[in-house]
């Protein structure tokens, strides 16, 4: 049987909801084993060196505890320890657990397992949302990114009423156009929209102002309609249409092709201290700007592959761009890095250049869609064209990487080349005996294990190639 992965947490920073009975009964059967409960008080103080309270004020909580009052996560444990109550038994009981002093948590079975559904929420708030100490926040364009994250939330023990959506709509009009001329008018409710601000793109092609706002009164499957009015003048039209699942489809009336790149998108807002404080805590999402900052701990790139599927599905979802490879963009070199190494997990290589992490080759790219669920239409589509394109990787693509690997390492075997180079499986012996056969590299003599080291030519090879390492 699988041994659980479970999220660590301090005891002493929890407040829980028990079962009522079973928590009167534990505690009253505690007190009449130490006879009164003020000497129940003292052995949790004294022997279990429990230090929130004082002994009196421990007593009247002990009394309160038992009139469905919540109770402190440790203190709870203890006194079960106490009774020599099975741990099973204890944890099964816990209905509710939230951060001591704070209003929501998380209706949750404990102690907390790492599932998929952990997974796939983290890895979406750590690269497509935000984080403080208050709330959870994910924002995408593809209803579908959206829905899926709401699912994971309340299987995770959040109640659907708390879950808030709102539109985040951006329009681009003229920069020459002041904000205190334009008037933006809701027309399915007539409504003047006044909470609007601007700030100005600076582009190639000229600077542009983006004219921002939120709505959160909305249905699916329903166009919205808003005009703007410069001057009490008819500026413009922009229709947008939320699918229930897909990509949120927006139109401007402009005739001006710099101005029709709007953009609308779903926010998923969560105001919960709990769960902010054990996504950073744990998952080590940074609260606030986070972009260059981001990592994979190591005790989630050890999870089994079922966490690691839905961890790598929403990253594809949310990230991936589709040209002649696949690509993952990120600012963190650590987090691309940590993306490698559980890609390879999978059987499946890429390559780091720059800020991109690149996924070649046909072979490749069937193992992502054999092993992944995508949820994004469009990003599932643009992987199959790939797919039938069927491109191989870049010719000279692979002898470069294991000779970029060996130029690094000086001297190496074979397996520390390959692992160098981030390649696994039986063909790697293949390339070795190419780069062999070429003269790349050579073995070097009286020495065992087999060494490697590289030669001239190779190095000449890697100077032509350079454009698959750099």
């Amino acid at each position: 049987m699988r041994k659980k992965s479970i999220i660590s947490i301090k005891e002493e920073d929890y407040i829980i909801k028990v079962n009522q009975n079973f928590l009167n009964n534990l505690i009253e059967s505690a007190i009449a084993k130490t006879g009164k409960v003020s000497k129940l008080s003292e052995i949790l103080i004294k022997i279990y060196k429990l230090k929130r309270y004082d002994q009196k004020s421990l007593s009247d909580n002990l009394r309160k505890w038992q009139k469905n009052r919540d109770i402190g996560l440790n203190y709870y444990l203890v006194i079960g320890d106490f009774l020599q109550e099975e741990k099973n038994k204890l944890y099964s009981k816990i209905n509710y657990v939230k951060l001591r002093q704070t209003r929501n948590g998380l209706k949750l079975k404990f102690p907390f397992e790492i599932t998929p559904d952990w997974c796939y929420l983290s890895e979406a708030i750590k690269v497509e949302g935000t984080l403080n100490r208050k709330r959870v926040i994910f924002e995408n364009t593809d209803t579908a990114l959206t829905k899926k994250v709401k699912e994971k939330l309340i299987n995770i023990g959040i109640e659907k009423e708390k879950i808030r959506e709102s539109l985040h709509i951006r329009i681009q009009v003229p920069k020459k156009f002041e904000d205190k001329n334009l008037k933006i008018f809701n027309e399915i409710n007539k409504k003047k929209v006044n909470n609007f601000y601007s700030r100005i793109l600076k582009l190639k092609r000229g600077n542009k102002k983006s004219i921002i706002f939120s709505l959160s009164h909305f249905e699916y499957n329903k166009k919205l309609t808003f005009k703007v009015y410069h001057k009490n003048k008819f500026l413009l039209q922009n229709d947008i249409f939320i699918p229930k699942q897909g990509k949120i489809l927006f139109f401007n009336s402009l005739k001006d092709e710099r101005y029709k790149k709007g953009c609308v998108s779903l926010r998923i807002e969560v105001g919960n201290k709990t769960l902010s404080y054990i996504l950073n805590d744990f998952f080590k999402i940074p609260y606030g700007k986070k972009t260059r900052s981001i990592y994979i701990p190591t005790k989630i790139k050890e999870l089994n592959k079922d966490c690691l599927r839905n961890l790598i599905s929403i990253v594809i979802d949310s990230e991936a761009g589709f040209s002649n490879n696949m690509a993952i963009c990120s600012l963190s070199k650590k987090y691309l890095l940590d993306f490698q190494e559980i890609l390879l997990r999978f059987n499946i290589t890429s390559k780091i250049s720059g800020n991109l992490l690149k996924i070649y080759g046909k072979r490749n790219l069937i193992k992502i869609k054999e092993n992944f669920e995508i949820f994004s239409k469009n990003k599932a589509d643009k992987l199959e064209q790939l797919i039938v394109k069927g491109d191989k990787s870049p010719k000279g693509m692979s002898l470069s990487l294991y000779l970029q690997s060996l130029n690094k390492l000086k001297v190496a075997t074979w397996i520390e080349i390959r692992n160098n180079a981030n390649r696994s499986g039986n063909s790697s012996r293949k390339y070795r005996d190419k780069l062999l056969e070429k003269k790349l590299i050579r073995e070097v003599k009286l020495k065992r294990p087999r060494t490697y080291e590289i030669t001239k030519q190779g190095q000449n090879f890697l100077n032509e190639n350079e454009i698959y390492w750099l």
